[in-house]
């Protein structure tokens, strides 16, 4: 289901005295992914303004919460039950301190404009930011006398209690599950009531245009094992370089399966990389696509998928990334999805959103095709193997096995087996039993943009 902006939105949109900023954190690409995909989404008419943090700390303290097995297991355990009640109470306390820089800068930005705005729409795609900005809000709009809408975008399908923030005007969050959990929360620990908009994960709309014919037959051509076609796999890096080891040994065990898989290896240049960048320039199997920041790595990467490859695959961790399940397979943002291991737990509720909507199997039957792939099973030789194939017509993704030899192995038999071949003819048709088919669409932009033009008039 695709759809395009209201003239009526487009027009609230556009007024010469609204001013739009999209605000992100250095912690992680996908902040700026998704404030770039709502980027695109606004009409021609409105030139918003980028808004990135520039605390260092947030961004260090991410990459070292996800690197060492020994702080992530630590955090994981503040993100359930008990304890992530009273971390997530100290935490939001040391984000709600007021912050003067912050707010002299806010003010730099409004006394820049040539025309002096009447209302200032702000979208945070970070928590962090998030709360700092709902505290100085009020004084903001007293110094100001403009009208000032923060508008919070949650990016994980994660309950997780820091996303409440007291003092939006409403917080955009992917499914029912998720606005349920924060406003129980909410309701439990007593916290002034924010209004929740479900929409669907705002993805890039670039990502929905259709490939021309002969790209779609090329990919068609990368799931077929009589093909001689080359294999496009894109391997983004996390922006806090996660599993280098597991990509690097990956590359050489798919080398290893079989010399028709090109893996893009999509990275930034930086001092935690660098021996991985040495590592894959040795592998002339390998494409390279290098920046030096975290702007430059998101632009690399959606130019590989619009533009440069018809990229087949996709190996990645279930970050934000996990969300192009919602693209089809015929659109240049539709890879079959390969999902690494999970790091923390909002990416182990992603794939609980997936699987809910069917867009990947259910945890019994994913174990099941591990232990068949093992085994080197021939599904179109058996009643139950023909059942999985035809399962597989819905699914957009699959989970890997542990282990970069396991999961080389795997994608080689699914391959072999046929369930590729199925999975790339998936159409996101809802199925009757699924309660929330307003979730399962790739214009979540969209409909972001339509419920800000109403709080706007509203």
């Amino acid at each position: 289901m695709k759809k395009e902006l209201s003239d009526k939105a487009v027009k609230t949109l556009s007024q010469d005295d609204l001013l739009v900023v999209l605000s992100y954190a250095p912690a992680g690409l996908g902040h700026l992914r998704v404030a770039d995909a709502l980027k695109d989404g606004l009409p021609d008419e409105v030139e918003p303004v980028l808004f990135g943090s520039h605390d260092r700390a947030i961004e260090a303290v991410h990459r070292f919460v996800s690197i060492h097995p020994i702080t992530r297991a630590i955090m994981e355990v503040t993100q359930r039950g008990k304890m992530q009640g009273l971390f997530t109470f100290f935490y939001r306390m040391s984000l709600r301190i007021p912050n003067r820089k912050l707010y002299e800068q806010m003010l730099m930005l409004l006394e820049q404009r040539v025309d002096e705005p009447k209302t200032l729409v702000v979208v945070a795609t970070h928590f962090g930011l998030a709360h700092q900005l709902a505290v100085i809000k009020k004084r903001m709009m007293e110094k100001t006398k403009i009208e000032l809408k923060l508008v919070v975008v949650v990016t994980d399908d994660s309950p997780q209690y820091i996303w409440y923030v007291p003092g939006a005007d409403v917080i955009f969050v992917a499914s029912h599950t998720t606005r349920k959990g924060l406003e129980s929360y909410a309701e439990k620990y007593g916290l002034p009531k924010v209004r929740f908009e479900v929409v669907a994960y705002p993805v890039s709309l670039k990502w929905s245009a259709v490939l021309p014919t002969f790209k779609l037959m090329s990919k068609r051509f990368q799931v077929s094992l009589e093909s001689t076609e080359p294999i496009n796999v894109a391997m983004p890096v996390s922006g806090a370089a996660v599993g280098l080891k597991f990509y690097t040994d990956l590359v050489d065990e798919l080398a290893r399966v079989s010399e028709r898989f090109v893996p893009h290896v999509v990275v930034k240049s930086a001092i935690q990389t660098q021996l991985f960048l040495n590592e894959m320039i040795k592998r002339p199997q390998v494409k390279l696509h290098v920046a030096n920041s975290d702007r430059g790595v998101v632009d690399v990467y959606e130019k590989l998928l619009t533009t440069e490859e018809v990229v087949g695959f996709e190996v990645t961790k279930p970050s934000e990334q996990a969300f192009k399940a919602l693209v089809e397979p015929d659109c240049c943002g539709g890879p079959l999805m390969l999902f690494a291991r999970p790091v923390g737990r909002q990416e182990y509720d992603n794939l609980a959103f997936l699987r809910r909507h069917g867009l990947i199997p259910e945890l019994t039957l994913e174990k099941r095709l591990w232990r068949l792939a093992e085994a080197g099973e021939n599904l179109r030789e058996t009643d139950s193997g023909r059942e999985i194939l035809a399962s597989s017509k819905s699914w957009r993704g699959l989970r890997l096995p542990m282990g970069s030899k396991k999961a080389a192995e795997f994608i080689w038999w699914c391959l072999s087996a046929g369930i590729f071949a199925k999975m790339i003819r998936c159409r996101l048709e809802p199925k009757a039993v699924d309660r929330h088919k307003e979730e399962l669409h790739a214009s979540g932009v969209v409909s972001v943009w339509e419920r800000v033009a109403e709080l706007v008039e509203g």
